[in-house]
């Protein structure tokens, strides 16, 4: 919103599965009412639930162990910030008027009516959890490259 006809599209990495009302306040607290209490366990157990049985335990370990280092005054507002905006997210693309396209991957149900309705596009990254850029990034480089040029193209 702040560059505007310098941005020609987003693309969002396994940002949103479902566009719509979003998570109310209180599903917002409760959810992270568990990193609270014990924020290193809660982050380990989240990013560890974010991979595949199949993935690479070391990748898993050094994600968890990265990601729970940091300090709660710092990742519990951003978390809340990041988790309450799905409420704010359809009425933004409306007033963005941008593509946008959304790597995603399977490990998960993607609603793709919801996002089709807000004129979000969806590529599927199979075989992988969240973190679909560090678990393939070879795959996952060429999946972001053909979204840069569909972009590019609009």
């Amino acid at each position: 919103m702040r560059l505007p006809h310098r941005v020609v599209g987003l693309v969002w990495v396994d940002t949103y599965k479902k566009l719509g009302a979003g998570r109310t306040p209180e599903e917002v607290q409760a959810f992270a009412a568990k990193f609270r209490s014990d924020f290193v366990a809660a982050t380990r157990g989240l990013v560890r639930s974010m991979f595949l049985p199949t993935s690479d335990p070391a990748l898993v370990e050094r994600v968890a162990l990265g990601m729970s280092s940091a300090r709660p005054s710092v990742a519990l507002p951003s978390l809340e910030s990041a988790f309450g905006y799905s409420r704010e997210m359809p009425r933004t693309l409306e007033q963005l008027k941008l593509p946008v396209i959304a790597i995603n991957p399977d490990n998960a149900p993607t609603d793709e009516a919801s996002l089709n309705r807000y004129g979000v596009q969806v590529i599927f990254m199979p075989g992988v959890g969240h973190f679909l850029m560090m678990e393939d990034p070879t795959r996952f480089n060429g999946l972001l490259s053909n979204a840069i040029t569909r972009l590019n193209s609009e």
